[in-house]
């Protein structure tokens, strides 16, 4: 439930604003006066990765940790399990991860650090005074179903999203300060849903102990 209400707040921030009262008609929909329409690769670099040498790859820690697709994703940022010493694309902490590839095309994860990106994922890291990092993650997740879609093509039987698919996808371009403004809204309900979750891991583990303990004997219940 809470999902939703993220994904209703959501699409009304990336269209309507904050606070806006006049609109107009663009290739997107609708968006307010004040906004801009242009494409992903006005506001951003986008890396797309490429695997390394099979042979490079390893479970020690030698060289970069490797994200090849959402195996590696997590809520918010990847964990590695294999690594590799001759890293190709690298992206850097804090750029947008991107899946690129199969049926989980436009699933997103955040760098937290340094990673070898392969096949499977590009980075998008937002151009200075052009577009928001933290407003880039939202505005890809809003755009999640459009990529999937793209990735598709004209019935392809395996979904891949090439760069110039990706640098051509319009989107809105809100003014900076805006930016800023509805990045900080949707990542104050991303805390709350973060807590909700550990609140319920929480007590789904503390029924589980529970219930092991009265089902073992171990503690007896009377009844009166």
């Amino acid at each position: 439930k809470t999902q939703q209400l993220k994904k209703g707040l959501m699409q009304q921030l990336l269209t309507k604003g904050i606070g806006h009262t006049k609109f107009k008609q663009t290739e997107i929909g609708e968006i307010p006066e004040e906004w801009d329409c242009s494409s992903v690769g006005w506001a951003c670099d986008v890396i797309m990765g490429q695997s390394p040498p099979g042979s490079s790859y390893n479970e020690k820690r030698v060289g970069l940790p490797l994200i090849n697709g959402p195996t590696e994703f997590g809520q918010v940022n990847p964990s590695p399990v294999q690594w590799t010493s001759k890293p190709t694309k690298v992206c850097q902490g804090g750029d947008l991860l991107l899946c690129v590839r199969g049926n989980t095309a436009g699933r997103t994860n955040v760098a937290d650090r340094e990673y070898c990106i392969g096949r499977g994922v590009a980075a998008i890291r937002s151009k200075a005074g052009k577009m928001y990092q933290g407003f880039l993650r939202y505005l890809f997740q809003k755009l999640e179903r459009h990529i999937l879609l793209t990735a598709f093509g004209a019935g392809s039987t395996f979904p891949n999203i090439n760069g110039d698919e990706i640098r051509n996808l319009s989107i809105p371009i809100p003014t900076m300060v805006e930016q800023v403004r509805i990045a900080s809204i949707l990542s104050e309900v991303d805390e709350s849903i973060a807590s909700n979750r550990t609140c319920r891991e929480q007590l789904e583990q503390l029924k589980r102990g529970l219930m092991q303990v009265l089902l073992t004997g171990k503690v007896r219940v009377r009844v009166d």
